[in-house]
């Protein structure tokens, strides 16, 4: 993969992956959840983490979010490294700098008051796991508008997880993962901005 020509400086990037790895032990076998992945996320870019079920999507977000650690290599938000933090440390910076929002399925109505909570603390980075869940077509419609309008009304930094090929319309980048590996970036269909700053490192 091939670095793009504008490089996302880390004073501008929100999340920064540089070599990456996280493995788990299943019983005699060691299972790379991520590996060696190395990665830079703008500031105030609204990016979705794609792949299908197994990739690494949601160890990846465990990362981010300081829920899980990385086995080796290195991770900053927000300009902190947080792979160096104690499990205060994390607890304490999750919760001044982490806005967490995750499933609604068919809860429409309680949307813009859990969007609210978690944008309350000013976070750095707004989280969203799978926010479309199974949700029809207009209903999903509706929350990546709302989220787009978090991104562009209070300039925040949304990193979503999911499934969902409607969002790629939506979101400034589309980050891919497959089998652990991260397998390349490109524009969604907001615009082109948010691709002239990846970095995108083999």
């Amino acid at each position: 993969m091939n670095a793009t020509d504008d490089i996302t400086t880390e004073e501008s990037s929100a999340v920064t992956l540089d070599h990456v790895t996280r493995t788990y032990k299943r019983d005699e076998f060691e299972v790379r959840a991520l590996d060696d992945v190395t990665l830079d996320i703008p500031r105030k870019s609204f990016v979705a983490i794609m792949g299908p079920s197994g990739s690494g999507k949601t160890t990846l977000l465990n990362l981010v979010t300081g829920i899980d650690h990385a086995t080796s290599g290195r991770v900053a938000v927000g300009g902190e490294e947080i792979s160096t933090m104690n499990e205060r440390e994390i607890a304490a910076w999750r919760a001044r700098h982490i806005g967490l929002v995750f499933q609604f399925y068919n809860l429409i109505p309680v949307l813009t008051v859990a969007i609210a909570r978690a944008i309350v603390t000013d976070p750095t980075i707004l989280v969203a796991d799978e926010p479309t869940g199974d949700l029809d077509a207009k209903s999903a419609e509706e929350i990546l508008i709302l989220l787009t309008q978090l991104k562009t009304q209070f300039d925040k930094t949304i990193v979503m997880v999911t499934h969902d090929p409607r969002s790629e319309r939506f979101v400034d980048a589309v980050y891919r993962l497959d089998k652990g590996v991260f397998t390349g970036a490109e524009k969604g269909g907001v615009s082109a901005k948010a691709t002239a700053a990846l970095q995108i490192s083999a």
